[in-house]
């Protein structure tokens, strides 16, 4: 069931490229979650409830982030689009090891596919030397018939769905770090009815306890 669209980028991305700097630090988490971010506000709904990331969620995992790509390719044959288009998403490789909610055939030999807005600032690669495969929890909806806009080509990995994450739906954490971290939300931003988690594994908990 998809009941979610993709966020409206609402502040664009800074312009300045990263630079080499950026390998110069330790991948972790909250790196990953900053270089992705930098630069992009995005307008959501909360999801209210963990009963209401049930609810709304097509695939709801948990695992490992396995690697960043840019394995989906948009184009246009307007030049402006293109222009438009280039740099904004990522592709985060998800490795789950429980299907908390959804259909576990969709995940290929356990991988889950999720497009990601990134900051046009941050390269894919610099993304990809940022990740320190963290924990991940995640509430994705199913966008496998996704088009950005009117004449836009979405090539995706082949034989897989796609799927997009909800803003506060994509929780990352390192093993030595003692709260997650989201891409686009803050675990004190989660409503009420969340029970204020402030780990990964307490987030799954919540999940489960839902659907239980």
């Amino acid at each position: 069931m998809r009941t979610a669209l993709l966020a409206p980028v609402v502040a664009a991305a800074l312009l300045a490229a990263t630079g080499c700097g950026a390998q110069t630090h330790s991948p972790s988490a909250q790196r990953l979650a900053a270089l992705t971010s930098k630069g992009i506000e995005l307008d959501y709904t909360p999801l209210a409830s963990p009963r209401d990331a049930l609810a709304k969620g097509d695939l709801v995992v948990s695992g490992t982030l396995s690697d960043v790509t840019d394995s989906v390719a948009l184009q246009s044959a307007n030049p402006i689009e293109n222009e438009r288009l280039q740099g904004t998403y990522a592709t985060f490789v998800l490795t789950a090891d429980e299907v908390i909610s959804g259909d576990p055939s969709k995940l290929r030999d356990r991988r889950v596919y999720v497009t990601v807005n990134k900051s046009r600032s941050t390269d894919v690669s610099a993304l990809a030397h940022a990740n320190s495969h963290p924990r991940v929890v995640a509430v994705l909806d199913d966008i496998s018939d996704w088009k950005p806009a009117p004449g836009v080509t979405v090539t995706k990995p082949a034989d897989a769905p796609l799927y997009y994450a909800y803003s506060d739906g994509l929780w990352l954490q390192d093993p030595s770090a003692a709260q997650m971290t989201g891409l686009y939300a803050e675990p004190h931003e989660l409503p009420a009815a969340w029970n204020g988690p402030t780990t990964v594994a307490q987030v799954a908990a919540a999940l489960r306890g839902a659907k239980g």
